[in-house]
């Protein structure tokens, strides 16, 4: 049976920029949340988010 839609939908590239977004997004988050645990910014100086 052949699919219907193309392999290669514009969709992907928004899901895939959506995604990468998204897993920044978290990692600083996270970032933030450990150094506020650990005592602040002063626990990891070197890191930086930006």
């Amino acid at each position: 049976m052949p699919e219907r839609y193309p392999r290669r939908r514009p969709s992907a590239i928004i899901w895939r920029t959506v995604r990468s977004v998204t897993a920044r997004y978290s990692a600083a988050s996270l970032i933030v949340m450990y150094r506020r645990d650990n005592g602040g910014a002063s626990a990891m100086p070197g890191l930086s988010v930006s």
